[in-house]
């Protein structure tokens, strides 16, 4: 399966969501999941976004933001490490 994260505005800010290949190919089509990968609903009271994934030394999945997308004296936009898995066909938080 080839999936692409994306980055966007939902109604509660900034968050990161799956769309999937149903050809496998790059071009397509493409259908995006319902379910959001990392948003403020799954993380708390933080935001964002710009999500890339790694694989660490040891096998373990991240998924990698910054967060928050707003930037104020109290809010230091910073890296954020998420782990993550393969799961049923797509990508989960652990």
């Amino acid at each position: 399966t080839l999936l692409m994260l994306w980055s966007n505005f939902d109604e509660n800010g900034y968050c990161v969501g799956i769309a999937r290949s149903e050809s496998g190919n790059v071009l397509g089509p493409w259908t995006q999941d319902d379910q959001r990968l990392f948003c403020r609903g799954k993380a708390g009271e933080y935001d964002g976004g710009h999500g890339m994934i790694f694989t660490d030394t040891d096998g373990q999945m991240y998924l990698t933001i910054h967060s928050p997308n707003c930037v104020t004296e109290a809010f230091a936009e910073r890296t954020v490490f998420i782990p993550i898995k393969e799961e049923n066909n797509t990508l989960v938080i652990v």
